[in-house]
């Protein structure tokens, strides 16, 4: 009954989910907008990208804990738009999806460039019914950026794209 009590929590929470920055940052970021970004995210207005990793990326996430009935793993679609935020941080705003769900927050994740590859790692605060702390460790170059990422309740991969 706890468990089901969860499952219902979680699903009413994220039936509800409000939207955050991550749809502004998402239009922002086409390609095609040319209005300055910085303006809504609240950074120095600027109309390029600072860094070749700077803003939208698309694909899956991945359980590695969680499996359909089936036996395949659970996921969703999730789109991330990164964006520089100084030299060693880059801020995060992500949307995440799950069956007919959605969660959208927002991380900022300490950077290290070596050449064309960015080490990201960081920790967000999370909802306790969504298993709290979420920590992430991943690595962007200019075309691919794959991310670990673990919880108390999950764990699991992220397989992004331009």
């Amino acid at each position: 009954m706890k468990q089901l009590t969860r499952i219902i929590l979680i699903a009413l929470a994220l039936a509800h989910s409000a939207c955050t920055s991550f749809d502004r940052a998402w239009v922002i970021w086409d390609p095609q907008n040319t209005k300055p970004v910085g303006t809504v995210l609240g950074l120095p207005p600027r109309t390029i990208a600072q860094s070749p990793f700077d803003g939208r990326w698309s694909g899956r996430w991945t359980s590695d804990k969680h499996h359909k009935l089936n036996g395949e793993p659970l996921g969703g679609n999730l789109r991330v738009v990164l964006t520089k935020y100084d030299p060693y941080k880059y801020r995060a705003d992500i949307r995440a999806n799950w069956l007919i769900f959605k969660s959208d927050y927002e991380t900022f994740l300490d950077a290290h460039q070596h050449g064309n590859t960015l080490g990201l790692h960081g920790e967000s605060d999370g909802v306790a019914i969504f298993g709290g702390a979420y920590r992430y460790d991943g690595r962007v170059t200019p075309r691919h950026f794959t991310m670990s990422y673990e919880s108390r309740f999950d764990h699991g991969t992220v397989e992004l794209a331009r």
